[in-house]
Order: structure tokens, then C-alpha cells, then sequence
């Protein structure tokens, strides 16, 4: 794939591999922008309805802008075989693409493979995290696929979310995705409330929950030194039932906000 052509993209070298989608980084031949690239994987790329999902998604994306969302770019179908014919030899007409910006940083889960998190600071990036997708959410939007690969530390420390969508299949059961999300049954908003509080457990320990793990089992693995509210969010936010999950993840900031006072206080 690198160094193939996608309309106006050249194409670097893969970005992530997520769920149906194949994600690369790309130039922008026009402006000599280095973007990331979202397309249909060469398995689903004759798949009309798929096609038009993609599409779909990517245009209710478009109008939304966040300063810790990537933001969509441009969505596009190229109608030359030329570049991509040789990689997708199945594929007959056009192909579709969205082009995100590009997000300078780390991903979270190359940053925890170098270090760990201190308490303090696995508190103030989830709550950043719950803040983001919450506005997320407050624009009638679901992201869907919230894991370590999908959101970026950025030089400035802050969490940047790579908006890849919720239209790519969950791929089974994943330490990140909600149960009801992973089983293929409608989901909504408090499914990103569930990767929250896995991605919260992650910082927290240094260690991916195994899938189906119970929350309790979970929560106790949290340093018993820490606030005892911080281990009751990880568990309210990781319910397998959603009704039985933290309301919003404006609520878990909300409560993580708490808990990082708490901590605040007992350093003084």
C-alpha cells in the first residue's frame, strides 16, 4: 500500500488497522498536508451499503469541530484505478475515502508501552477524555471505537481523539468496546461511556482488562491508596447492562473532577 495513490493522497505507510476500515497516513499532493486516511478494507470494499455507511458517517462528522477531535477534511471517491488496482485487485469502479487531519502526538496505548501513569495524571486525561465525548455526544453523535489506538497524546499532553467513526464493524468481543456493542446489538451513547472506564483501568493499571472481565475484578486491581470513589466510577462506567452504567460521560468527568480534588487536597 505505500506508495500507491488515492485521488489527490499519496499514501506513507498504515496508520491502524480498525475494525472494517484500513487507516493509513497520507500526503496531500495538493497542499503537502500529511493527513490520515479512513477507507473500506479490501474486504468490504464492493459492499455498496457499506460504501454508503462510510459516507454517511463521515458526512454528519464533517459538521462537527472540536479541538480535540480530529477534524474531517474532505470526503471523496476515486474513479481511477490506477494506483489502487494493483492492491485491491477485486475492487471494480470507484473507492471511497475520507480524509481526517492529522494528529501530531502518540498514540495512548505507545505511550503506556514506554511508561506508566501516575494516579494524578490517568485522572486528569480521563477526565479530558469524558469531557471531549460528552460534547461529542452533545452533538447527537456516537463515537463507538474509543480505545488506546484511537486516542492521541499530543506534544502539549493533552488526549486528542481520532474520530474514525462508529461505522466500522466492533470485531467481536474487545477489551474497549462495550458488551452490547461487541454482541452487535443497537448501542448508544453509554457504550462510549463503557470505554471510558476501560480506558480509565488501563491508565490506572498499566494493564488491559481481559475481555468479559467483571468490573469488581477490575476495580480491585485500582491502588487501595487512592480514593475509593475512583474505583466505584471504574465500576459504574464498565456495567455490562447500560442502564446500570454511569448516566453520561459528562457525569463521569463530572465525578472524576471529584476525585481529582480529593487527591489534590490529600497532597497538600
Amino acid at each position: 500500500m505505500p506508495g500507491c495513490a488515492l485521488g489527490p493522497f499519496d499514501i506513507v505507510g498504515p496508520l491502524l488497522p480498525h475494525g472494517a476500515f484500513d487507516v493509513y497516513r497520507a500526503a496531500d499532493t495538493r497542499s503537502n498536508q500529511t493527513v490520515t486516511l479512513k477507507f473500506l478494507g479490501d474486504d468490504l470494499s464492493h459492499d455498496d451499503a457499506r460504501r454508503a455507511q462510510l459516507l454517511r458517517d463521515a458526512e454528519s462528522i464533517g459538521a462537527f469541530s472540536h479541538p480535540h477531535v480530529a477534524s474531517l477534511l474532505e470526503i471523496g471517491e476515486d474513479e481511477d484505478q490506477g494506483g489502487m488496482y494493483a492492491v485491491y485487485e477485486d475492487v471494480p469502479g470507484t473507492f471511497s475515502y475520507t480524509a481526517y487531519e492529522n494528529v501530531p502526538g502518540t498514540s495512548l496505548q505507545e505511550v503506556l508501552a514506554q511508561r506508566h501513569f501516575s494516579a494524578s495524571r490517568a485522572v486528569a486525561l480521563s477526565r479530558q477524555l469524558g469531557e471531549t465525548v460528552a460534547d461529542i455526544h452533545g452533538a447527537g453523535l456516537v463515537h463507538g471505537n474509543l480505545g488506546p489506538v484511537t486516542v492521541m497524546i499530543t506534544p502539549a499532553g493533552t488526549a486528542s481523539i481520532l474520530f474514525l467513526g462508529a461505522g466500522a464493524s466492533a470485531g467481536g468481543p474487545r477489551p474497549f468496546i462495550a458488551p452490547e456493542r461487541a454482541r452487535g446489538a443497537v448501542f448508544d451513547d453509554r457504550a462510549d461511556v463503557y470505554s471510558l472506564g476501560a480506558l480509565l483501568a488501563l491508565m490506572l493499571t498499566g494493564r488491559i482488562m481481559e475481555a468479559g472481565a467483571a468490573p469488581a475484578d477490575v476495580a480491585r486491581r485500582i491502588d487501595s491508596a487512592l480514593p475509593g470513589d475512583l474505583r466505584r466510577i471504574v465500576m459504574s462506567a464498565l456495567a455490562g447492562d447500560p442502564a446500570s452504567r454511569c448516566g453520561s460521560a459528562a457525569a463521569f468527568a463530572a465525578e472524576l473532577s471529584g476525585v481529582a480534588a480529593v487527591m489534590d487536597l490529600r497532597k497538600r
